[in-house]
């Protein structure tokens, strides 16, 4: 049997070094999970969007079977200025959201196309929307971004590992900076992948929502 090799792709999700205690990154915490048949390697990059996924796709050995991608988040902080913008009326305002939705619907479609061809076991993750120092408003505008993760996952048949669930204490977030994962939030990242490589039936094609029993 082929030994599992897993990459992870994105952002700051999965590349927290920086964020956390030595040794209690996400990539760190998986290597302390007791495993047997598969290992994982860190090709996300903190800060990354999900335009550079395209070149972190290049860097994916041949011998990987399973990629995870959490990207969008640092989309959604590009639209920063956008969501304080004033409207004349509620149609003003979704306009621009739909302006927002639809750029980042042809992203993420381009990034998913990037990692399809490699022709990998894929699993994908939302963005975690309760991050305590972030204004309520903001966090409800993350919905846009979420609905297309789901959407396109749901198109194709892809697990999604739900971090707005896993995410559910304030804990869970880095003291360094409250929109990354703390060492607590990392290991429950560490655990939903060591789940999804072990236990979802990536033959059947059929999306998964993983989120709580883990």
């Amino acid at each position: 049997m082929q030994k599992k090799k897993v990459a992870l792709l994105g952002d700051s999700i999965f590349d927290n070094e920086v964020y956390v205690a030595r040794g209690e990154s996400v990539i760190e915490q998986i290597g302390k999970i007791n495993k047997k048949d598969w290992h994982a390697e860190l090709l996300a990059l903190d800060g990354a969007i999900t335009r550079d996924i395209a070149w972190q796709c290049a860097q994916v050995g041949h011998d990987i079977t399973h990629i995870f991608v959490s990207c969008g988040g640092n989309d959604a902080l590009g639209y920063i200025n956008v969501f304080g913008e004033k409207c004349s009326s509620m149609i003003e305002a979704m306009h621009k959201l739909t302006e927002i939705k639809l750029q980042f619907q042809g992203f993420y479609q381009e990034m998913l196309d990037s990692i399809l061809k490699l022709n990998k076991k894929l699993s994908l993750c939302t963005i975690y929307d309760s991050s305590p120092e972030i204004e309520e408003e903001l966090l409800t505008a993350l919905t846009i971004f979420n609905d297309i993760i789901f959407k396109e996952a749901f198109k194709l048949g892809i697990p999604v590992i739900d971090l707005r669930l896993i995410f559910d204490q304030p804990a869970d977030y880095s003291s360094v900076s409250t929109i990354e994962p703390s060492e607590i939030g990392g290991k429950k990242i560490a655990k939903a992948i060591a789940y999804v490589v072990e236990n979802h039936d990536f033959n059947t094609k059929n999306s998964v929502i993983y989120s709580t029993g883990l």
